[in-house]
């Protein structure tokens, strides 16, 4: 053995030493320790000396449980060969003999740790390195000498299974299939011998402490049998052993239930592992179900049995839990939906193999065999009767806690809770069987018209599920029932009535409204409903009905056919009852919930909504102010502001104050809620920008915006949108104050972006220049010089380089002077004669206009050329041929042919064709959007009629060069381009 690894006596005893004091309570102690250990992770040694500690049963159980987990930790790092400061060889196979050593621990929660260990170390080094694992594992098992390294053995075995199942590779797949081949008999023939010692044990023993580990070896091989069936079998069908462990788990679970039943409440411990148990069993089931449809097609028809029995029978009932019986309820839509037990719509299965076929027939025979129209009477009657029925437990956690109960159940919540969970079989339920279920469910609704007494408590719950299953069923009884009819006749009436536990039916009365209102109800009955939902927000109501009358609001505009003008003359005391609910409600989610109401209607409403702002905007800095430590309502109050901010349009100056503090709150890197504000804060500033006329007071939040681009690109769109609608506001503020940073900030961002970001960059430099060319050219200056040094060789993408031309060709139509300027400071800095740079510069700019797009872009690269014509350059005159192709190219993009034949500039703008495309676009413009339109309207783009600025460039050219020189220019271009120039303009 390596001396290094021969750990002397004194090493050991300061490894514990150091433990132990890692264990302490005193911190002054705890944190060197701790130190200590972090120190020691890499050094040769420690990870046996841990081994040495933890196998000592004398050693105190929080320092061993400790040494487990430091070792745990080792072997996560530096157990990997290729890991850094990786484990040697010779430590690992001394720690694996040490580790098989510990077989008999006593303690449950170092054993727990000890699998782990073992099962990480298998992961890497099963089989190759570790061979002989699994088989001394399986001879512990099959030990009955000694019952702690029995139930250790299995421990661990499970923990190994269970890692070595998650490895997907396909040698790695191959090792489990041929594990569990090995494995899977023995475990199988273990499982029904501790099935059998727990059943015929006498009352007597079960209160033993025996029986609870017998339980426990139960659970365990139930879970190695789990992951063997339903991963270390490609096609468990072909095996005989693992078909039959399936139809056993049946009957077992069975006996499992009934054990359960037996033992009452007289050893909690005990209970809690017999229900883990049966519902193992039950998961069994369905992961053979989702993972190997065609094996489990054979059980479709006992699993319907069986569901049936426990979940709609009441003999099956008195059997079951709540936890298994949504299992159970869960497997049964499993089932119902799978796709593989559905034929293809050619109701052809030749494409499948003949067996995999069969599998599918045996699944749909099962399937029409089974729910006959009594059964799905019967189990229809029994969900809406006795499963949807609220009970007395949902009734008294609605008086404990009205915001909680009223909280809309998200997501997945059916795989765990029942109500969720039998809704949504029903909805299957009436997918599956429309034929039969429809009429059961229409004769029920329609058998409830009738209001229930006030005092029948009784009545009004049921009358509560069958609206239930109203609601539910919208889609499906459109054309079933007269809804409108329902509205006026039955539901307003039963919302006038007050009585105290009529709120049930109040409060699911608003719910199935919400649910129709946007599938069925007619246009003449919006304004009462309006009336009717907003006045059961009056706070004389319970708080649970109020808080689903929001969410149903919210629901009654979020319609196709919503007009504003109708909802108008209700928002007053909508908004004054929604105000109130926001200030009694007591939950961060209740409150967040009704500002996405208000901010909502916002939205719907938009401007018209302007003058009943004012509650609310007095409001919100208050709930502000007290929602510092719940940053997801924050983020809800700035979503209602943005609203807020977009429906006063122009007005939202008187909101500035408000709106700084917000923002900075969201934007400053040094505020603890800034990662949940950010996103919606950079939002809130974009939006007040866009709609102000004026603010200098709200620039100073742009300081905020280079730190923020330097964390992180993920926000740069919308940083680049605020940006350019500060520049558009005030752009001498902007580039005074604030443009040097922020273009340095953005131009060390470049090379380090990808096509994407860098193509908004430049579009923000763009816009500068159309505002301020001077002022860009100087802070752009490196951006500039590198599109001329390096555009001949760049790998840009197209959308890169045509922005990189563009600007350049509004430089040169502002003016040649300050396009020759930026090409002289290049040749200065980067060490470069004129002439070779300018020649370079326009043969790439020539090569590559005709993947330039879209045609706004062309005509301006058009438009530029045809200007460099009468620069005088001869670099220029030398490339005529090619400038004149490239523009004629421009005016096939560009011109459209009019009804007398005349060609036009489809690109030309005038102020009035812009505002009636914006209006087509937009039902309103914000202030950013009419400086848009102004700065629009000074572009070249849309400004200049092409064809006419080229026929005008070509006559000044002939007078500068004489028509001699023009002729012999005219004659490099080739004549499919004469011919195309005729047509549009006189040469």
């Amino acid at each position: 053995m390596d001396d290094a690894l021969c750990v002397n006596s004194l090493t050991d005893s300061l490894v514990y030493l150091i433990l132990s004091q890692a264990t302490s309570q005193d911190a002054n102690i705890l944190k060197p320790a701790e130190q200590k250990l972090r120190e020691w992770e890499t050094d040769k040694g420690f990870y046996t000396s841990l081994c040495k500690v933890l196998a000592n049963h004398e050693v105190d159980v929080p320092v061993r449980w400790l040494a487990t987990v430091c070792l745990k930790n080792g072997v996560d790092k530096y157990w990997r060969k290729t890991a850094p400061n990786a484990i040697s060889e010779d430590e690992r196979s001394i720690i694996k003999t040490e580790l098989m050593k510990c077989f008999d621990e006593p303690v449950d929660a170092v054993a727990f740790q000890l699998a782990v260990i073992m099962a990480k170390i298998a992961r890497l080094d099963w089989p190759k390195e570790w061979p002989e694992l699994i088989n001394i594992l399986i001879d512990n098992i099959k030990c009955n000498d000694n019952e702690v390294r029995r139930r250790r053995s299995l421990l661990i075995l499970c923990h190994v299974v269970k890692i070595l199942s998650t490895k997907r590779l396909i040698g790695d797949k191959k090792l489990f299939c041929d594990l569990s081949a090995q494995l899977f008999p023995i475990m199988y023939q273990f499982w029904n011998f501790c099935i059998d010692t727990i059943v015929f044990k006498n009352p007597e023993q079960k209160k033993e402490i025996g029986f609870r580990f017998d339980l426990e070896m139960l659970q365990l091989t139930t879970k190695i049998l789990l992951k063997l069936t339903v991963y270390g079998f490609n096609k468990p069908y072909q095996c005989p052993e693992t078909i039959n462990f399936i139809a056993s788990i049946f009957e077992r679970i069975k006996t499992i239930l009934q054990l359960r039943l037996a033992l009452g409440t007289t050893d909690e411990r005990c209970m809690v592992l017999v229900e883990k148990i049966s519902l193992t069993m039950v998961k069994i089931l369905s992961s053979v179900l989702e993972h190997h449809p065609f094996s489990y097609a054979d059980f479709v028809q006992i699993t319907f049995q069986y569901c049936f029995f426990y979940c709609f029978t009441a003999e099956g009932n008195a059997l079951v839990f709540e936890t298994i019986l949504i299992r159970w309820l869960n497997l049964l839509k499993a089932i119902l939906l799978c796709q593989e037990y559905k034929f293809p719509e050619s109701g052809d299965l030749d494409e499948r193999p003949k067996e995999l076929a069969a599998k599918v027939t045996i699944a749909k025979m099962a399937k029409s065999k089974f729910f006959t129209p009594v059964i799905a009477h019967e189990i229809c009657y029994k969900l809406i009767n006795e499963y949807f029925i609220l009970t007395e437990k949902d009734l008294t956690a609605w008086d404990a806690d009205p915001e909680a109960y009223a909280a809309e159940e998200l997501g997945e919540c059916w795989k765990y809770n029942l109500k969720p969970c039998t809704e949504s079989l029903f909805l299957t339920f009436l997918n599956q069987f429309r034929d039969i279920i429809i009429p059961i469910v229409v004769r029920i609704i329609e058998s409830n018209k009738s209001s229930p007494n006030p005092d029948d408590m009784a009545a009004i719950l049921k009358k509560d599920a069958v609206y239930n299953v109203f609601g539910l069923s919208v889609f499906e009884l459109f054309d079933e029932i007269d809804f409108d009819k329902w509205f006026s006749e039955v539901l307003i009436p039963e919302l006038h009535v007050k009585s105290p536990n009529y709120r049930i039916l109040r409060r699911r009365i608003a719910w199935l409204i919400g649910r129709w209102t946007g599938v069925k109800l007619s246009t003449e009955l919006r304004p009462l409903l309006y009336t009717e939902i907003i006045n059961m927000m009056d706070p004389s109501e319970d708080m649970a009905v109020r808080l689903t009358v929001a969410n149903t609001i919210k629901q009654s505009i979020d319609d196709f056919e919503f007009r504003s003008d109708v909802f108008l003359e209700h928002i007053p005391r909508c908004f004054q009852l929604l105000y109130s609910l926001l200030e009694q409600s007591k939950e961060c989610e209740t409150k967040m919930q009704i500002l996405n109401v208000l901010s909502f209607i916002i939205e719907r409403v938009g401007w018209d909504i302007a003058p009943f702002f004012s509650s609310l905007v007095n409001y919100l800095p208050l709930l502000w102010e007290h929602s510092s430590d719940h940053n997801m309502l924050r983020c809800a109050i700035v979503s209602v502001l943005t609203q807020i901010v977009k429906g006063l349009g122009d007005q939202c100056f008187t909101l500035e104050k408000f709106v700084i503090l917000v923002v900075e709150c969201s934007l400053d890197t040094k505020q603890e809620g800034h990662v949940y504000l950010l996103e919606d804060g950079l939002s809130l500033f974009n939006a007040f920008l866009e709609n102000v006329n004026s603010g200098d007071e709200i620039f100073r939040l742009l300081s905020y915006l280079p730190i923020l681009i330097e964390k992180s690109t993920e926000h740069l769109r919308v940083i680049l949108n605020i940006m350019t609608a500060a520049v558009l506001l005030n752009p001498d503020i902007f580039l005074r104050d604030y443009g040097p940073c922020i273009a340095k900030t953005l131009i060390e961002l470049i090379p380090d972006t990808k096509a994407e970001g860098i193509t908004l960059i430049l579009g923000f430099f763009e816009t500068l220049i159309k505002i301020r060319p001077y002022h860009c050219v100087e802070l752009a200056q490196s951006v500039l010089q590198d599109s001329l040094i390096n555009i001949n060789t760049s790998d840009d993408k197209p959308t890169v380089f045509s922005l990189r031309f563009s600007i350049m060709a509004r430089i040169i139509l502002f003016s040649n002077e300050l396009f020759a300027q930026i090409i002289e400071n290049t040749c200065g800095t980067h060490n470069i004669s004129r002439d070779m740079l300018f020649s370079s510069f326009f043969d790439a700019w020539l090569r590559k206009m005709e993947n330039i797009w879209p045609p706004e872009r062309r005509k301006l690269l058009g438009l530029a050329l045809l200007n460099l014509l009468t620069a005088g350059s001869n670099i220029i005159l030398n490339r005529f041929s090619l400038i004149i192709n490239a523009a004629v190219e421009v005016l096939n993009d560009v011109l459209i042919g009019e009804d007398d034949g005349v060609w036009v500039d489809s690109l030309l703008m005038t102020e009035s064709n812009l505002s009636s495309s914006n209006s087509e676009e937009k039902e309103y413009k914000t202030e950013h959007d009419l400086r848009l339109n102004d700065l629009t309207l000074t572009d070249p783009i849309h400004t200049v009629d092409f064809s006419w600025y080229f026929q005008s460039q070509l006559e000044k050219l002939r007078n500068q060069v004489g028509d001699v020189n023009f002729q012999q220019l005219m004659d490099t271009v080739t004549q499919e381009s004469i011919q195309q120039l005729k047509m549009y303009i006189k040469t």
